[in-house]
């Protein structure tokens, strides 16, 4: 059974998780491979909860769960969104677009961006999206990428052709330049050199001082310690009693 510590706090939860179980089912092979089994979290504003764990423990599949990007098999993923609460797991493609635009912020490990769109103009889309001026939206970009030492000479360029590195932190820029209620974060370190790291560090303390409600993977110790509010240790169904 998965082990998380115990929150006591009188602020309701932004996400709750109830009950939840995944699948995948390998049709060439005829097996199905159980990853989440009756899995139960509840998130709070100005909480980082870290996920840890081996590989196959079911954390990338959780992210993206909660994102809306796989369908559930069983259990409820509520969300607090625009003052009612929203079941991501039964949510029609519609909402979770909606849930996407003003609730749920992903920074995943890869950058997807659509061929020959700057690289600021990627970093704007979330705020135009809200609604935010375009010289709103672009002062707030600049100020992400010039915190993340993204290089001016790159912003007019697609990011596409970036270094790991870089792409990792204009998903970064995109991801916080908007203020999300929830944010999620695919190892958001991973590929980045120490100043840049402790950069991204003070990015995610600073969004949990607003009240922002974090979950995301973070394998390092070192990392869980300088963010985390409170771990969640995941293992694989199978290694489960």
């Amino acid at each position: 059974m998965t082990h998380t510590d115990k929150k006591e706090t009188p602020m309701e939860w932004r996400v709750c998780i109830q009950g939840l179980e995944k699948s995948f089912y390998l049709y060439e092979q005829d097996a199905r491979i159980p990853v989440l089994k009756g899995f139960c979290m509840e998130l709070y504003p100005g909480e980082c909860v870290a996920l840890h764990g081996p590989s196959g423990a079911g954390k990338s599949t959780l992210l993206n769960l909660l994102y809306g990007n796989y369908k559930t098999g069983s259990g409820s993923i509520l969300v607090r969104h625009n003052g009612r609460t929203v079941d991501i797991a039964a949510a029609d493609p519609c909402t979770v677009m909606s849930v996407r635009k003003t609730t749920i912020g992903y920074v995943s490990q890869f950058l997807r961006v659509i061929p020959r769109v700057p690289a600021l103009e990627v970093v704007m889309e979330p705020l135009l999206l809200r609604g935010a001026p375009e010289a709103t939206a672009r002062e707030k970009a600049a100020a992400m990428l010039l915190r993340l030492q993204i290089s001016k000479r790159l912003w007019g360029l697609s990011p596409a052709t970036f270094s790991g590195g870089e792409k990792q932190r204009i998903n970064i820029a995109r991801g916080f330049a908007a203020r999300f209620p929830v944010m999620i974060l695919d190892e958001p370190t991973a590929s980045l050199d120490p100043d840049n790291q402790e950069i991204v560090r003070e990015i995610i303390r600073e969004a949990l001082r607003d009240n922002v409600a974090v979950v995301g993977i973070f394998h390092n110790p070192a990392e869980r310690e300088a963010v985390a509010t409170r771990s969640i240790t995941m293992k694989p169904t199978g290694d489960r009693p």
